[in-house]
């Protein structure tokens, strides 16, 4: 949607408001919610963003911008374990999206190995 151009051009208050509206109109659209509180940890909010990250995982736990969000604030609080845990699982999810790749686009076998190469190394 327009939230998403807006927050891809680094407009954040604009991606924002979109994102905000979007959830009000759908509630339980977690993809919103993730990149709202991508947003919010953009514009230095990360209580909110953190709030809104797990809501977003909670319903949907494939969110890799939401799990490499939630791992950072958590860098941010000195919460090593919890920031681990989340980098961790969003590695697997790369490798699980690369594993898709393959699967989809045979044709794309040695890019997602460069791709996985540099995820792995």
């Amino acid at each position: 949607g327009l939230g998403y151009l807006y927050w891809k051009s680094h407009e954040y208050d604009q991606a924002n408001a979109e994102f905000e509206t979007e959830l009000s109109i759908d509630p339980g659209n977690a993809q919103a919610l993730a990149y709202l509180g991508d947003v919010e940890l953009k514009l230095n909010n990360p209580e909110k963003a953190l709030a809104l990250l797990q809501k977003a995982v909670q319903q949907k736990n494939d969110l890799r911008i939401a799990y490499a969000d939630i791992g950072a604030i958590y860098m941010d609080q000195k919460q090593y374990e919890d920031a681990l845990a989340a980098a961790h699982y969003t590695r697997k999810q790369t490798m699980l999206c690369l594993k898709s790749c393959l699967t989809r686009r045979p044709h794309c076998i040695s890019r997602c190995r460069r791709a996985g190469k540099v995820i792995v190394d």
